[in-house]
């Protein structure tokens, strides 16, 4: 992961979202990157800026520990060039 990005982005609020082009609000870490990453990808790479919000953590439905989709997600979000990142933490 890039070194200029915070550990845990999906820790992030609404209080640092700074100005996107487009947002992909989806209800769990990951789904955004496995279900819109192309669209995401092609609006990076028209220089758009796009930000990714997911409502819960994916706690109760995740195969893996939860800080590993949690890290996996980042990871995936930052290879497609996303601006920001961010979960509400809502109950899942």
């Amino acid at each position: 992961m890039s070194s200029s990005w915070p550990t845990r982005l999906a820790s992030q609020y609404l209080d640092n979202l700074p100005e996107v082009d487009a947002a992909f609000l989806l209800p769990h870490p990951g789904d955004a990157e496995l279900l819109c990453g192309g669209t995401i990808r092609k609006l990076v790479q028209a220089g758009k800026k796009v930000a990714i919000l997911d409502l819960t953590a994916g706690e109760a439905g995740t195969r893996s520990e939860l800080e590993v989709r949690l890290d996996q997600a980042d990871e995936a979000a930052a290879i497609l060039g996303v601006t920001w990142r961010g979960c509400v933490r809502l109950p899942d």
